[in-house]
């Protein structure tokens, strides 16, 4: 590999909300960049950072020890690399690397890296290296980046890596397992998002104080780090920014399929991938995930509404802030179950699993005390954990506590079935 004074040099195609800032990143730290986007205002922005520009994806790759590819969708991903006229494929240097920086399909991933062996560039090493950790850490260089590929083309690179992330994850040598590692986790994240909006809404036309809900939910087993984040931004929209809902329904889709694919039951994911459908096609705000809540208040409101506070419950209940947070922690028990499940169908290595939830938005405390006891009695099961009956059961009160408010309780009733099931 040809190297530049810092490391080799690097092309970048689709500078949206994270390859922007990965793009900028790496040109701060010395990198001779290239990038491309569809939008010439992204380019723009990127050249006035101290990168090049190039008007085409070909453009981009030509003279790339590493071409990275962070655009939204497989479909983009195949134009960007194999168009006749514009591909990268069409310039990129022998014996370059692609780091495949996409949410994707693991069949898409595997079945990529056989198309560029059928075109004639067996020379090219894909890295299949799915990325998370949001815009902010895009642009200090933070990310969490879940690697799969051969590791003498993961080592060449690794100067590159170590400058984009704070947690750099190598998961195996097969390719796609990088990729069905991220979907397993977008599990959590998807789930854990619809959770924190349900248990708000519902506290909400109970009439509870919902800082008190924050603070004790946060300070016991149900805490998530997404409901953290999810709970404050629906407090005070100015404390943390929105989350697109777009994205989390395009992940959750995959899931979902990818589910149906190997015939694994993923209730709680289902359940959730139909609540984000339902509300980005009621077009309320794509920007942001926590509007879901409108299809739970309906009648009582809005996520403004909820902001604004003063709620009259709608009828009297014995819900409290320790019922409320029990529901959670039976939600996040179940779907850490679902989610180890279905990482064992797939063949990734749980430790691994393990070690990159927990440094991720994914992490709950309920996921780190089912992940202990599964590693002790070597069970995949709801029904041995410890704490099954008592889990069960106060989940159980609690949706029974909740009747008179006539509130809509899907994620905590799948979840609940799944302990009945098991």
């Amino acid at each position: 590999m040809t190297h530049h004074d810092n490391g080799p040099r690097v092309g970048i195609i689709g500078l949206g909300a994270m390859g922007l800032g990965m793009a900028s990143n790496l040109a701060r730290s010395g990198f001779s960049v290239t990038g491309f986007d569809i939008q010439q205002s992204a380019v723009e922005q990127l050249v006035a950072r101290g990168a090049k520009g190039a008007d085409t994806p070909s453009a981009a790759a030509e003279d790339a020890d590493l071409l990275i590819i962070v655009v939204a969708t497989s479909d983009q991903t195949s134009t960007v690399l194999f168009d006749d006229e514009i591909g990268a494929l069409t310039t990129l240097p022998q014996g370059s690397t692609i780091l495949l920086c996409i949410t994707a399909l693991p069949d898409y991933v595997t079945a990529l890296d056989r198309r560029l062996k059928t075109v004639g560039r067996p020379d090219i090493k894909l890295i299949d290296c799915p990325i998370s950790g949001g815009e902010a850490r895009a642009w200090n260089g933070t990310l969490s980046l879940l690697c799969a590929g051969h590791e003498p083309d993961i080592s060449s690179i690794r100067d590159v890596l170590d400058c984009l992330s704070s947690r750099l994850h190598i998961v195996s040598s097969r390719i796609g397992d990088g990729s069905s590692l991220k979907l397993v986790h977008q599990i959590l994240v998807g789930v854990h998002i619809l959770a924190s909006v349900e248990l708000m809404g519902l506290c909400y036309v109970a009439g509870l104080d919902l800082h008190s809900v924050y603070e004790s939910v946060m300070g016991g087993d149900g805490a998530s780090w997404l409901f953290g984040q999810r709970a404050a931004h629906m407090l005070d929209e100015n404390e943390l920014p929105a989350s697109s809902l777009s994205i989390i329904t395009k992940d959750m889709a995959m899931v979902t399929e990818h589910g149906r694919c190997h015939r694994v039951p993923l209730p709680l994911s289902s359940i959730t991938h139909q609540l984000l459908v339902q509300a980005l096609s009621a077009a309320w705000d794509a920007k942001d995930d926590c509007v879901t809540i409108n299809a739970y208040l309906l009648t009582s409101g809005t996520l403004q509404d909820l902001r604004q506070g003063g709620s009259q419950p709608r009828a009297s209940s014995n819900l409290d802030a320790a019922a409320a947070s029990s529901l959670l922690i039976g939600i996040h028990a179940a779907v850490a179950i679902e989610v180890l499940l279905f990482a064992k169908k797939l063949g990734l290595d749980l430790g691994v699993l393990k070690e990159v939830v927990q440094g991720a938005a994914g992490s709950s405390v309920m996921f780190g005390k089912v992940c202990a006891q599964v590693e002790k009695i070597g069970k995949c099961s709801l029904v041995c954990l410890d704490d099954f009956d008592s889990i069960s059961q106060n989940m159980a009160n609690a949706i029974a506590s909740t009747r008179a408010l006539g509130y809509p309780l899907f994620i905590a009733s799948t979840a609940l079935q799944q302990y009945y099931c098991a």
